[in-house]
């Protein structure tokens, strides 16, 4: 892409079109390596070409930069990125035009271009200033004070740092009509959209510290899709990355990817189940990633896509369920469907949207200022209790005693009928392992049982045990033993009587209820 600044074009490809063959190069050789260098050697020669290109480039205006690996040039309204193979690409063509190709060499070219790293360096990007924001559009760059939230435009310049454009022009006054329509269909809660407004403008924002995890749930047809391809329209195909969250927390390369020129990922999740819990908390709460370019050496990035979202079902992120997660997560229900509202569903809709991008644009500044403002993403009573319906849902600990069966047993029963905490926590493993959860340690699924309402955990013959037990081994247990001794025995007779006859004792059992016969005679 080039871009037009006080009618000059800044590209790699258009200043090796200009560059002019050099004269006489002998002389101006010795002239900078010095009269002393009369055998031209490929370390001086390097030397020599990265001098000439850097100088080039400065009569052409365009700067250049390197940071995360890469090189940056300024093509007069964003910094460019250039690959390290169009680079390479660039020396070879313009030491050709320079007409200084007998001289070169695939060495030579690789000499200048660590010579060129070295050079340059890597630079710090200046762009996270927690009391701006910035937004690089068509005629400007849009500025959005962090404490008032007033906005101004400025005329584009290099000391930004931004790599990316978005290709429409700013205009203050502009409203789309047509996407309200569309979220009062299928999203009618004022407040919930409210919620969507600003979860589309913490996007933008950076400097400002939100542990966020924000999701779009639904099944099909219910705009979730529309959503996510107006979104994708409004700020560039170009500027806006697609990888899952499992690409993002197990791949270097993929977090190199979403630091180059990327504002938000958008992403439609389908098995989070192999996500590193870890890499997605570090990530979720915009902290430093480690990144890796192919066959490039490690480094870390601050100033990355933030991340978006988009699911059909209800699911645990990497098969763990831990509060870290949870308390990040934000989940929009999109539950209406155009059948329900008797409506054909509109394919071009996304774009008949996106004729108005500064009216969008305008809607989605007034979410970066309310999250500006108050530090923190507002949730309306529909998300909470989405959320409050995804915590039990996906509580594997709360599906087993569900599911099997289990009850809840009073304090004043014996503990024999208690079952033992390391009998559960096995059915618990085999549990998750068929539904595809990542079992937790012994002691997190301790806490998680006891954090559920009722259930209690105390020692017994040097076991811990649950105050849980399934209906029907609870009512065959109890039934049995009153029957065998004709009575109704007391906390303490029945977890000796049940200890003896577990340990199968049968000597020490039939003593033990003919005795107890006897007393319930007398």
């Amino acid at each position: 892409m080039t871009m037009q600044k006080n009618n000059h074009i800044y590209s790699l490809d258009t200043i090796s079109s200009r560059v002019t063959p050099l004269k006489d190069f002998d002389s101006k050789f010795k002239a900078i390596m010095g009269e002393g260098a009369s055998a031209i050697k490929n370390d001086h020669l390097s030397v020599f070409y990265l001098n000439d290109i850097i100088r080039s480039l400065s009569v052409y205006g365009a700067p250049i930069k390197r940071e995360n690996e890469l090189f940056y040039l300024w093509n007069g309204k964003y910094w460019q990125s250039v690959v390290k193979s169009k680079m390479i690409r660039f020396i070879f063509s313009y030491v050709e035009k320079r007409g200084l190709i007998a001289h070169c060499s695939n060495t030579i070219v690789q000499g200048i271009y660590s010579n060129l790293c070295n050079k340059l360096g890597e630079s710090e990007r200046n762009n996270s200033d927690p009391s701006m924001q910035l937004l690089n559009l068509r005629n400007g760059v849009l500025k959005i004070n962090s404490k008032d939230g007033k906005v101004s435009l400025a005329e584009h310049d290099e000391k930004y740092h931004l790599d990316y454009i978005m290709n429409f022009d700013y205009v203050s006054d502009s409203k789309n009509d047509k996407w309200q329509i569309f979220l009062d269909d299928m999203l009618p809660s004022k407040d919930t959209q409210k919620t969507l407004q600003q979860i589309i403008g913490n996007l933008l924002i950076r400097g400002l510290k939100i542990e966020v995890l924000p999701f779009m749930f639904g099944t099909g047809g219910n705009g979730k899709g529309v959503v996510l391809e107006v979104i994708k329209g409004l700020f560039g195909v170009d500027n806006v990355s697609s990888y899952s969250l499992t690409q993002i927390s197990t791949d270097e390369k993929i977090r190199a990817k979403i630091a180059d020129g990327k504002i938000m990922n958008l992403a439609n999740e389908n098995n989070m189940s192999k996500v590193d819990v870890d890499i997605v908390k570090t990530y979720s709460s915009g902290e430093t990633l480690s990144a890796r370019l192919n066959y490039g050496n490690p480094f870390e990035v601050f100033n990355y896509a933030k991340f978006l979202g988009s699911i059909n079902r209800l699911s645990v992120v990497g098969g763990e369920r831990t509060e870290a997660i949870k308390r990040r997560l934000i989940i929009i229900p999109f539950l209406i469907s155009s059948k329900k509202l008797n409506k054909e569903m509109n394919i071009n809709l996304h774009n008949e949207i996106l004729n108005n991008k500064s009216g969008l644009l305008n809607w989605v500044i007034e979410g970066v200022k309310e999250v500006l403002k108050n530090k923190k993403i507002y949730l309306s009573d529909e998300v909470k209790k989405v959320l409050s319906t995804y915590s039990e849902d996906t509580n594997p600990v709360s599906q087993l005693i569900v599911e099997n069966n289990y009850r809840f047993i009073p304090t004043s029963k014996p503990k024999a009928t208690w079952v033992k905490l390391q009998e559960i926590y096995k059915e618990y493993k085999e549990f998750v392992t068929e539904r595809g959860y990542q079992a937790q340690n012994r002691n997190n699924f301790k806490a998680d049982l006891m954090a559920i309402e009722g259930v209690l955990i105390e020692k017994s013959n040097n076991a811990y045990c649950v105050n849980i037990s399934r209906d029907d081994i609870y009512n065959e247990l109890v039934t049995t033993v009153e029957a065998e001794v004709n009575y109704t025995l007391t906390k303490d007779q029945f977890d000796e009587y049940q200890r003896l006859k577990l340990a199968d004792q049968d000597n020490k059992y039939n003593e033990e209820v003919g005795r107890r016969e006897q007393e319930a005679l007398f």
